[in-house]
């Protein structure tokens, strides 16, 4: 049943997070989170429980972070825009030339602890007690 596949998952993105930052040359970047789609409550899943998520940040470089495992897990990668590199597409049946990003952080992890730490505090009213 092609219905299946097609409602498998659904994507929540902010195109360009950090609009604000423009008028000051203050990176900007966009985020996006896939999970599960569901059709009776669509864009309700928890974090946890998405299938893959990243960001690119735009600034003296473009680096892509894509995450597509738990946690602690070794699936989050990071790679960085190389423009002198270029993918040629003809020889895959098509016309386009691309710049290419190459893997320069595999296995990416958060380190346990840290001086610091950052949150968005904005919906700091529906976070749970405790």
């Amino acid at each position: 049943d092609d219905s299946r596949i097609l409602n498998a998952y659904e994507i929540a993105f902010d195109p360009l997070d950090g609009s604000s930052n423009l008028d000051v040359n203050i990176p900007t970047g966009t985020i996006f989170g896939i999970s599960p789609y569901n059709s009776s409550k669509p864009f309700s899943s928890k974090g946890r429980s998405l299938i893959a998520a990243g960001y690119t940040i735009y600034s003296s470089s473009v680096e892509f972070i894509l995450s597509l495992g738990p946690s602690g897990s070794d699936g989050c990668a990071g790679f960085t825009l190389d423009p002198t590199l270029l993918y040629d597409f003809k020889k895959h049946q098509n016309s386009n030339i691309a710049d290419c990003f190459i893997l320069s952080r595999p296995n990416m992890k958060c380190p346990e602890n840290g001086p610091y730490y950052s949150l968005n505090d904005g919906r700091e009213p529906d976070w749970p007690d405790g």
